[in-house]
């Protein structure tokens, strides 16, 4: 399988990245995409599986090069801070005919375009997982997802955190942290 993971410079991609390679075989190939190159060869130099890993410099904005880099996809995880750019890249990834992973939280824009791009995911049998990075439980969708796809996978540690400026809340606001594990 390849897997693209565009923002894989910033410290979600990173984040992921490290995650999900060890648990890869030498067929599968994860392409790390993104704007800076230093940020990008740290990234692919942490240890990983026998997975293939190459860096590819993309701007999110460039309709063209997002279309070539996830040519051939079976997976687009999308990690970077470009939310104005969702409903163009969630098009660009469906007409690709690759699933789709992101972390970004949603806005008006992005649902709408996401409930114009329907029709289109339940024909193709697409999985389009919106605002992992932040509503429990969909990590845990995805190792779900990917343990179907990989046989190699055997235990998935899932958590999730929010950081929250406190100094900002008031007192009542505060809420006490909690393990989000999926058992």
């Amino acid at each position: 399988m390849r897997i693209v993971l565009l923002g894989a410079s910033g410290n979600a991609g990173r984040e992921i990245a490290r995650l999900l390679t060890p648990g890869l075989t030498a067929d599968d190939e994860v392409v790390l995409a993104g704007r800076n190159k230093d940020r990008l060869a740290a990234t692919a130099a942490q240890p990983s599986g026998p997975a293939t890993v190459r860096v590819e410099i993309v701007d999110a904005e460039d309709d063209a090069s997002v279309r070539r880099l996830v040519a051939g996809a079976g997976l687009v995880i999308v990690t970077a801070s470009v939310p104005h750019r969702i409903p163009v890249l969630a098009r660009i990834v469906a007409e690709a005919g690759a699933d789709w992973y992101d972390t970004l939280l949603s806005s008006r824009t992005k649902l709408a375009a996401l409930r114009e791009l329907e029709p289109l995911l339940r024909s193709s049998g697409l999985c389009f997982v919106t605002d992992a990075g932040f509503h429990p439980g969909l990590p845990a969708a995805m190792v779900r997802w990917t343990a179907r796809r990989i046989d190699a996978l055997e235990t998935a540690v899932v958590y999730g955190t929010t950081l929250l400026d406190v100094d900002q809340q008031s007192e009542p606001d505060r809420a006490a942290p909690h393990d989000c594990r999926d058992p």
